[in-house]
C-alpha cells in the first residue's frame, strides 16, 4: 500500500494536491460537510482553481474514488502473486476497519475515519447513477482480484480446488457487511466477523498437505 499519510505520490500537480486534499478533507469531516471551499483551502488554492478541473462536488469526488482505490490497493490486477496466502491475507488487512487493537485476526490497516467515509460515499449510490457505476466498477475490481489470488493459490496447491468465484464473493461480502456494521457502532463486533473468515479461509481454503493433496 501507498504512504498512508499521502494519496499518490509526491503530489506535485495540481490534480495531485486535490486529491489529496479531499482525501484529508473525508477524514476530517465526511461527506455531509465536505465542500469545495474545505477542499480548496486544505489544497491552498482559489475555489476557481478546483473548477478549472471539475464541474462541481460529484464530479470531483468520482475521479477521487477512481484514483483512491489503485493508490490504496497498490497492486496491478494482472501481476502474479508469489506468495498467494501472503497476498490473499493483505487484501483482507486492507478492506477491514482497524479496532483499535482488539484481538484480531486481521492486521487492520483501514482506519475508522476511512471507513466511514467509504460508507458515506457508497450511500450515495442509491441516489445518483454515476456513483453506482463507478462504486460497482471498483467492487468488481476487487472481486477479481480476489478470483484471481485464488485460482493462483489453487494452481500453486496452496489452495483446495474451488470455484473462486463464490468465494471471492463470499468474502468480499463479508468484509462489506463488517464495514457497514462498523459504521454504525463502535463495539468492536467486527473483529468477531474478521476471526471467523480467518476460521473460514484457514478451515475451506488453505490446503492442509500434511493431510490431504489437491
Amino acid at each position: 500500500m501507498a504512504d498512508s499519510t499521502q494519496f499518490g505520490a509526491e503530489a506535485t500537480d495540481t490534480v495531485d494536491v486535490i486529491m489529496q486534499s479531499t482525501y484529508y478533507v473525508l477524514l476530517e469531516h465526511g461527506y455531509a460537510d465536505l465542500s469545495i471551499a474545505k477542499i480548496a483551502d486544505k489544497a491552498g488554492l482559489s475555489k476557481s482553481a478546483l473548477y478549472n478541473h471539475y464541474e462541481g462536488k460529484n464530479d470531483l469526488l468520482l475521479d477521487f474514488l477512481s484514483r483512491f482505490l489503485e493508490w490504496y490497493l497498490d497492486s496491478p490486477i494482472d501481476d502474479t502473486v508469489e506468495d498467494p496466502q501472503a497476498e490473499l491475507q493483505r487484501l483482507i488487512d486492507l478492506l477491514s476497519v482497524d479496532s483499535g487493537g482488539a484481538d484480531s485476526s486481521t492486521d487492520s490497516t483501514l482506519e475508522t475515519a476511512a471507513a466511514d467515509a467509504f460508507v458515506e460515499l457508497r450511500a450515495q449510490a442509491i441516489h445518483d447513477e454515476s456513483f453506482r457505476t463507478e462504486l460497482l466498477r471498483e467492487d468488481e475490481v476487487i472481486r477479481t482480484r480476489l478470483v484471481q489470488i485464488i485460482q493462483q493459490g489453487i494452481d500453486g496447491g496452496v489452495f483446495r480446488d474451488v470455484d473462486p468465484e463464490p468465494v471471492a464473493e463470499f468474502i468480499l461480502t463479508v468484509l462489506e457487511g463488517a464495514l457497514f456494521r462498523s459504521s454504525l457502532s463502535d463495539d468492536g463486533r467486527e473483529v468477531a466477523v474478521y476471526n471467523r473468515l480467518n476460521e473460514y479461509i484457514q478451515c475451506h481454503l488453505i490446503l492442509n498437505t500434511a493431510r490431504e493433496t489437491p
